[in-house]
């Protein structure tokens, strides 16, 4: 089956509309939409600013990966998909955020005694470790269906980006915005409040993902972090880029090791001048 582009672009529509007046249908839609704002808000006027830092910095001190790509980049695209992802991200984060507010919001809790592991700070981590193992092997095959014929239309919107730069980091359509982000809405399914995480330690993942994710799509090279980083299984510039300008190889979002272990990786512990290639 196949997925025409004008039925991709509806169902885009219905996730980004239905989303954006799911809030209507709540208990209390004033407080919703406030949340909706407030969140909004706190993600264009951090992720943006850092965005900007993190691409001037790799400007400076960098070194180009796309060498001989004279394409200059989409700025103004990069900057409308993301919107619409951040849009996405708002909308769907605002729910446990009003549960918050509210003092109803089960699974992640501020309070380390409440959480699953207990009060010890080794064993949160230890239990952050193995959830996002599994969160992160997850993303892995979900960005390898994207990638099938069925399902490329829903993540064409990335790949119009050949050479990124961090403005369309999260240049994703509404649907892959859904799949990549709605697990933060686990709090507001009808389940059991089974897995509690805390929350401050938990947020360290979001903060490091977001940077991280600016970084992968820099179009450039840091040495050190080339270095470092592909030796720990984490994502780089270098390893990730490769996958914008052939699209069919390395699929890992924030870890290189399930491309290592499915053999969908080419480039490891590749020096940065040979990456360039």
């Amino acid at each position: 089956m196949k997925i025409t582009a004008k039925q991709a672009t509806v169902v885009n529509w219905a996730f980004f509309i239905g989303f954006t007046i799911s809030g209507l249908f709540g208990d209390d839609p004033k407080l919703y939409y406030t949340c909706f704002k407030d969140i909004f808000l706190l993600i264009v006027c951090t992720v943006y600013p850092a965005a900007l830092l993190i691409y001037l910095y790799c400007l400076i001190a960098g070194k180009r990966i796309q060498v001989n790509n004279t394409q200059p980049p989409k700025y103004l695209r990069e900057f409308f998909e993301t919107t619409v992802c951040f849009w996405m991200v708002a909308a769907m984060f605002a729910w446990p955020l009003k549960k918050y507010r509210q003092g109803r919001l089960h699974n992640y809790v501020w309070d380390i005694e409440e959480s699953t592991p207990g009060s010890g700070i080794i064993g949160n981590l230890i239990y952050l470790i193995i959830s996002f193992l599994v969160v992160d092997l997850v993303t892995y095959w979900k960005h390898r269906l994207l990638h099938t014929k069925t399902f490329f239309i829903f993540h064409a919107t990335h790949h119009q980006f050949h050479d990124p730069t961090p403005i369309g980091a999260f240049a994703v359509s509404p649907v892959e915005a859904f799949l990549t982000f709605g697990l933060g809405l686990w709090d507001c399914l009808p389940l059991p409040p089974i897995f509690k995480f805390y929350f401050p330690l938990h947020s360290s993942i979001i903060i490091g993902f977001t940077v991280l994710n600016l970084y992968l799509h820099a179009g450039y090279t840091l040495n050190i972090l080339e270095i470092i980083l592909p030796r720990l299984f984490i994502n780089s510039s270098g390893f990730h880029n490769v996958h914008h300008a052939k699209g069919n190889t390395h699929f890992g979002e924030l870890l290189t090791l399930w491309d290592w272990i499915m053999g969908t990786g080419q480039t490891f512990y590749t020096p940065v001048a040979k990456v360039k290639e």
